[in-house]
């Protein structure tokens, strides 16, 4: 066997099947990587637990349940094992791969973005490592990079130049890069790298990245000590130098769909000031924080939920469970104060919207007479349906309700049972024009709680049974709280819930937690529909959209848990978290 290929091996081997290895700490506390960009810097990113996570390898356990899952035999009918391929990776460039990215980047690796509308950005980059590590990778890829120009490697190898006692590489017009004692600059420019260059040494230096104050309070605040990679971004000078995509972002938070199908969170984010994202890979979990510093103040005071207020109780979680949650809408003040939080252009939406809601409500002024009673805090629930044995759909889905309450359920209580029952009667008309199907009426009383729901009539034999047997809205009155679901079973089952006290309360903030086991039990149960649907419609064939389904599903069940929350950690922070559980308890 080639002697390179073994050394290679008994190299590489660490990266597959060593134990994890705890990154030493450096008592020498190096310049922070930060300080090393100019303070111009609108896009930055560093990756504090880079070192941490090269050195275990795919020994980290999550990586290792997601390879010992379907969801590795997929990478593996892709792109091969990825434990050879490092090993590949490592020969070809001789030397083990992860641990040298290790060594390299254990001081610190920052990369910052400059911008530049109708122009190409400015990037700049500052990483620090092992001495000895970063001069033998130079060397060998300024070697490489000499051989593939036909050059010899002593051309390259050598620097062109020192500046401040560092050396010098120019390497064509969009990169310089400059290496000592373990400090590595490469930046877009000459210019660039050569301030970056006057800043090492400096800590205090106020022309660094590291002296802005929106940053230092962004990474002070919302970077934790578990973040794989964490980032910044001034989105007020995005505004101006990027492209025209962040601005139609950032004017997101004056459209009244996004605020009241988004969130005010969500909607939000992107018109502050600044932004921090930080990415955590736990053990059994996959974390992404994304945080919008100093939100607008009149948007965000008014609409997003108040920092000391929690979501009221749920019907409790039940195994099998597809997807449950708490959103905070607040359509009460987006009514009453809509000419001072949007635009001209979308008033005579409102004014439709008010005067189509009316009727619903005998003609009253949802504004000021319905609105204000009922709770900006809306539950979901959602779950597999017991469909009648002889109208079960084609194609069944998971039914999904929503549960409101109301500080005048006496008087609310019937008016929203009206409102349900006038939209069945408007569906109706609709399905009679146009020649379908059409809901009857019904009440069914069900431990002392009154269920109003529609249905379609019963299919006769050997008639299809399609996807709208998976409707069979229904509405419950139980107590102060109005239920609302697309299936009567679902609405009784929560109905009976709410009535027997059998409560679980939800997480502080918005949330929505979905099941991916659920998820892909539903793939499962309707491939071949979803097979012959991207054969037809996107001209697939049947092998290939069977493979992507299956792979869709496998993704789906590798994940215990889907979790988005939303909450407000300062008076005008906003902040969306989404966590990924796999392989762990949810």
């Amino acid at each position: 066997m080639n002697p390179m290929l073994v050394h290679a091996l008994l190299c590489a081997a660490p990266l597959v099947h060593s134990a994890p290895i705890a990154v030493a700490a450096d008592p020498a506390a190096p310049q922070d990587v930060a300080a090393l960009l100019p303070a111009e810097v609108e896009v930055y990113a560093e990756a504090p637990g880079l070192p941490a996570l090269c050195r275990q390898g795919l020994r980290h356990p999550l990586l290792a349940s997601v390879l010992d899952s379907p969801v590795g035999d997929l990478i593996r009918d892709e792109v091969g094992s990825p434990g050879l391929l490092l090993v590949g990776l490592s020969v070809k460039v001789g030397r083990p791969v992860l641990p040298a990215i290790a060594k390299l980047t254990e001081g610190g690796l920052a990369v910052g973005l400059v911008p530049r509308k109708g122009g190409k950005p400015l990037v700049c980059v500052a990483a620090r490592g092992d001495a000895a590590e970063w001069k033998s990778v130079l060397e060998a890829a300024l070697g490489m990079v000499a051989e593939s120009e036909g050059l010899p490697p002593a051309d390259l190898i050598a620097p062109q130049r020192t500046v401040d006692g560092m050396h010098v590489w120019d390497l064509g017009d969009t990169l310089v890069m400059a290496h000592a004692d373990g400090l590595f600059l490469a930046a877009s420019d000459a210019a660039t790298l050569e301030r970056m260059i006057a800043l090492r040494g400096d800590r205090a230096a106020e022309t660094s990245l590291a002296a802005n104050l929106d940053f230092q309070r962004a990474r002070s605040a919302y970077r934790t000590d578990a973040a794989l990679v964490w980032s910044w971004l001034d989105l007020a000078a995005l505004e101006t130098s990027a492209d025209d995509g962040l601005g139609e972002l950032r004017a997101i938070q004056t459209q009244p769909a996004a605020q009241l199908l988004l969130g005010s969170t969500l909607a939000n984010l992107g018109g502050a000031q600044s932004g921090a994202l930080e990415l955590r890979l736990g053990a059994t979990s996959l974390e992404l924080d994304v945080v919008g510093l100093d939100a607008p103040e009149g948007v965000a005071a008014k609409l997003v939920a108040p920092r000391k207020t929690s979501p009221p109780a749920l019907p409790a979680q039940v195994d099998g469970e597809t997807a449950r949650g708490s959103v905070y809408r607040d359509f009460a003040t987006v009514f009453r104060e809509r000419v001072d939080l949007f635009p001209p252009g979308v008033q005579p939406a409102f004014a439709e919207a008010t005067s189509n809601l009316a009727l619903f409500f005998g003609g009253k002024d949802v504004a000021d007479d319905v609105l204000p009673k009922l709770d900006p805090w809306i539950g979901f629930v959602s779950r597999p349906v017991a469909f009648d044995e002889r109208a079960i759909p084609e194609v069944p889905l998971p039914g999904a309700a929503i549960l409101v309450r109301t500080t005048e359920p006496e008087t609310m209580g019937p008016e929203l049972v009206a409102a349900v029952q006038s939209l069945l009667s408007i569906l109706n008309i609709e399905a009679a024009q146009q020649q379908q199907p059409i809901l009857t009426v019904n009440l069914e009383l069900h431990e002392g709680t009154t269920i109003t729901y529609g249905r379609y009539r019963a299919p006769v034999q050997d008639e299809g049974v399609d996807l709208r047997y998976n409707l069979e809205p229904a509405c419950a009155m139980v107590g102060d709280t109005f239920v609302l679901g697309t299936h009567r079973a679902l609405v009784k089952e929560l109905a009976g819930q709410l009535a027997r006290g059998e409560l679980t309360q939800p997480p502080r903030g918005e949330s929505l937690e979905l099941s991916g086991a659920e998820v892909a039990r539903i793939i499962a149960a309707n491939e071949e529909t979803l097979v012959l649907g991207a054969v037809l419609e996107d001209g697939k064939s049947e092998a290939q959209a069977r493979k992507e389904i299956q792979g869709l599903g496998a993704v789906a069940g590798l994940i215990d848990a889907l979790r988005l929350e939303t909450a407000r950690p300062a008076a005008r922070d906003l902040r969306a978290s989404l966590k990924l559980l796999i392989g762990g308890e949810r």
